[in-house]
């Protein structure tokens, strides 16, 4: 039997997918992380999971875990030095310990990069915005990895560094996908729109800090939908969370406090059935001057298929130019303006069953 590892801090929904459609094609999939996992869901996933089982990358927890653990510790290092299998997929970020597994495994059998969101295509001056091990580690994946995964076009390619030469190496376009035996059809009435008459849209993911980063805070985004009195769901990521600063951002009145909505983590396997009972998944970014011109087009999420799973149309601003041409062209969602004002009025003329 084939082998793959794929390795990452905690699986994420696109390993959770990647190890279900490998161990249908009878592949033999291992987990290699380093924050805990949830085994009962990892299960239809991967047939091993190797696990530090940390519950944060703090050093104060880390030295926790050595110092009451120090078997455990010594023998998940032990698998990862001597395991075999015939590929590893090392999946960024932190791109540096994606960096740390290849060169482990290195010279004994192929490896594959997968950083997923690519660092070095957004920034101008990414020493501004990205540690020197993260800058370091995406680099070394890419110059020393056997071939790479990426998720949007090969038009990103060119905004990478010249010298890294990827137009030379092996790669694969490998988009964010549905899979089949997560989908779901979604009940009309169990809509909660159905119930209250008002307009449901569903995040779920992570929830990136307002500081130090690229992209525009998403309270500024999501203020002005909440201000149109339309409900936001948020399934955050484990260990994630929404600042209080920004909460309050984005619902600055008790009025306005109704309409925002915190959920606690659903694991990927049940996303699409809990996530149904909505009206659109939104999938919304934008960059601030900080990022290269054009960069935000080729912005994508698994998010993105995880609203199709659940039988959802997609609600996108128009700078997502990747995804939002492909929603527009097939008639699965709403393409929506930059100031995101308009939403309830660009439902109302949608044919929504249609959408579904």
């Amino acid at each position: 039997m084939k082998s793959v590892i794929l390795t990452h801090l905690r699986p994420d929904v696109w390993q959770y997918k990647a190890g279900f459609a490998f161990r249908k094609k009878g592949i033999k999939t291992i987990s290699i992380s380093l924050l805990s996992v949830d085994k009962k869901s990892a299960k239809d996933s991967f047939d091993e999971v190797i696990s530090l089982d940390l519950k944060d990358m703090k050093p104060k927890t880390i030295l926790k875990s050595f110092i009451k653990n120090p078997t455990k510790n010594l023998n998940f290092f032990y698998r990862v030095l001597t395991i075999r299998a015939n590929y590893a997929i090392c999946q960024g970020a932190p791109h540096y310990l994606s960096s740390l597994f290849l060169r482990i495994f290195k010279g004994k059998f192929p490896t594959v990069y997968f950083p997923y969101d690519m660092s070095l295509s957004v920034f101008k001056k990414i020493e501004d915005f990205i540690p020197k091990r993260e800058i370091f580690g995406e680099k070394y994946c890419f110059n020393n990895s056997d071939g790479f995964i990426y998720k949007t076009s090969e038009e990103e390619l060119r905004f990478m560094p010249k010298e890294l030469k990827l137009f030379n190496k092996p790669r694969i376009l490998f988009p964010a996908y549905v899979l089949e035996g997560w989908s779901t059809d979604p009940d009309p009435k169990e809509k909660l729109s159905r119930l209250d008459n008002e307009l449901h849209l569903v995040w779920p993911g992570g929830y990136p800090k307002k500081e130090g980063n690229h992209v525009i805070a998403l309270s500024e985004i999501f203020k002005p939908i909440v201000a149109q009195k339309i409900h936001l769901h948020f399934y955050l990521v484990p260990g994630n969370k929404i600042p209080k600063d920004q909460l309050k951002d984005i619902a600055p009145t008790k009025e306005l406090k109704k309409f925002v909505h915190v959920h606690d983590f659903v694991s990927p396997e049940n996303l699409s059935k809990e996530i149904s009972k909505y009206d659109f998944g939104i999938n919304t970014y934008k960059y601030t001057g900080d990022a290269k011109k054009g960069s935000i087009k080729f912005f994508a999420a698994n998010k993105t298929t995880s609203y199709f799973e659940a039988g959802l149309p997609m609600m996108i601003n128009k700078e997502l130019e990747i995804y939002a041409s492909m929603i527009k062209k097939e008639g699965v969602g709403l393409v929506i303006d930059s100031d995101f004002s308009g939403i309830k009025n660009k439902v109302k003329n949608s044919n929504y069953e249609e959408m579904v």
